[in-house]
């Protein structure tokens, strides 16, 4: 749901992998809708146009193979996304807001799927993703070279649940150089996003900050104590009840918060257009997470040290939430 959702996912975090971990030091892109340059706009433009034309083409190449006009295949698209959503509703999958706005996404079937506003968005975030693994790439060869292993040999093992520590242990290399390779490769590559013009000063150091306080859930960190797939319901009851303290403090309905961001406001744009004090909503969501954590911890879903560090998390980035 943009950035309040970004922001408050990481409370239901019970841990984080070393990519997780990398990627919250970089995640700050996520943040960056707020004053993109001319040239970035066009270049999105283009991209848009161009995924569109081949979405165009492949709609007709199914339409014939099919032995369909476009229309039908169109209309069989719209029907199968809303018995599916339908579905999903009743398994408690889904909302009916999430619901609704899905089958918003399909209503004119393939040609208009990518013209959707928040389609373009996810869209343009994708690109964005592949253009931060030119970031993530040169850590991820940082820690492989520190464990004197490929990078393919190292994902293969953290795949078979090894934690990098387990993996540092075989390997006979110190924990501690596993550490300082995560961190300072991050940072380097912190440093070539801000003067790329990818991040502020600000964001590169709280992102620093942000590894510093996951590393040792990193490097311990388990496969198989990932959340299930399957298992959205608990971050719902997470969330939800954040967003609601959130709308009410803004005197909006969930839904209606929901809309006014998938509309593409910024969250802080809300708050202003509500005349609502910044520090109020600011102090209702850390209050409302803070409960929420402890109702997690005590259901065995997170540690207490997960609480107090998703809490710490949240209260170094929620001024993002305002930009």
């Amino acid at each position: 749901m943009g950035r309040l959702r970004r922001g408050l996912i990481i409370l239901s975090s019970s841990v984080l992998t070393l990519l997780l971990v990398i990627s919250m030091g970089i995640s700050v892109f996520s943040h960056q809708a707020n004053a993109a340059p001319v040239a970035q706009a066009a270049t999105t433009t283009a991209m848009s146009d161009r995924n569109q034309q081949l979405l165009d083409n492949f709609s007709k190449a199914l339409a014939s193979r099919l032995n369909v006009d476009e229309a039908t295949l169109n209309n069989a698209l719209g029907q199968a996304v809303g018995d599916t959503t339908d579905q999903a509703v009743k398994d408690g999958y889904l909302n009916q807001t999430q619901a609704t706005f899905i089958k918003e996404q399909t209503k004119n079937g393939f040609k208009g799927l990518l013209t959707q506003p928040k389609t373009a968005k996810m869209v343009a975030g994708l690109e964005q993703a592949k253009e931060m693994g030119q970031y993530l790439m040169p850590v991820v060869m940082s820690v492989s070279n520190t464990l004197n292993l490929s990078p393919m040999t190292l994902a293969a093992q953290l795949q078979a649940d090894k934690s990098l520590a387990e993996i540092a242990q075989t390997q006979q290399v110190d924990l501690s150089k596993v550490k300082d390779a995560i961190t300072s490769s991050i940072k380097t590559q912190l440093e070539a996003a801000v003067k790329a013009g990818k991040l502020t000063q600000e964001q590169a150091d709280k992102a620093n900050q942000t590894v510093g306080i996951w590393l040792d859930e990193a490097v311990t960190f388990h496969k198989s104590l990932a959340p299930a797939k399957g298992n959205t319901q608990d971050l719902a009851q997470c969330y939800t009840p954040v967003l609601n303290a959130t709308a009410t403090a803004l005197n909006l309905t969930p839904a209606q918060l929901e809309e006014e961001l998938r509309s593409g406001k910024s969250f802080g744009e809300v708050v202003k257009a509500q005349k609502a004090d910044p520090q109020q909503i600011k102090a209702t969501i850390l209050s409302s997470s803070k409960t929420q954590l402890e109702v997690a911890t005590k259901a065995g879903k997170l540690t207490s040290s997960q609480a107090d560090k998703a809490y710490q998390t949240l209260g170094l980035w929620i001024d993002e939430l305002f930009k």
